[in-house]
């Protein structure tokens, strides 16, 4: 089983991208540790549905590491309004993931990333740029669609 830390897979991603964006988290299972420390510790990734400024999730990077097992994390654009917890969007039981017709159900969001099982990752984006990009940093990744 591949499993990615969050700070290990938006390492790639400039400090200036993470801080331009708000970032949802929704549907997160999730292990937290402090860097340099095997012990699981309590964080804000303890809640299922959150978000966070690009400076906050910046300096948690700095301080914690976090294995992603399950969830939705969604960059942003900062003026838009964030979802109220009742229209955060679901992962679980969501068949449209699978679809090649699916939109992200966040208005605006410049970045989709859901994480499955610590085994499949899909990645959302009207950024062709950003998919280019990300297909260079991880060219063990393969299109689910065409």
């Amino acid at each position: 089983m591949r499993s990615f830390r969050l700070e290990t897979f938006l390492e790639p991603f400039d400090k200036e991208f993470i801080c331009a964006y708000d970032w949802v988290f929704s549907d997160v299972d999730s292990y937290t540790f402090q860097i340099n420390d095997q012990e699981g510790c309590s964080s804000l990734f303890d809640r299922e549905q959150f978000w966070l400024t690009g400076e906050a999730l910046l300096r948690h990077l700095k301080h914690v590491s976090t294995l992603v097992i399950f969830g939705l994390v969604i960059a942003v654009k900062k003026e838009c309004t964030l979802p109220s917890k009742v229209h955060y969007p679901k992962l679980v039981d969501h068949p449209d993931y699978w679809k090649d017709t699916y939109t992200s159900a966040v208005p605006n969001q410049i970045l989709e990333i859901a994480f499955f099982d610590s085994t499949d990752i899909l990645i959302t984006t009207n950024d062709s740029d950003m998919i280019e990009q990300i297909k260079k940093w991880y060219p063990h990744f393969i299109n689910y669609y065409g």
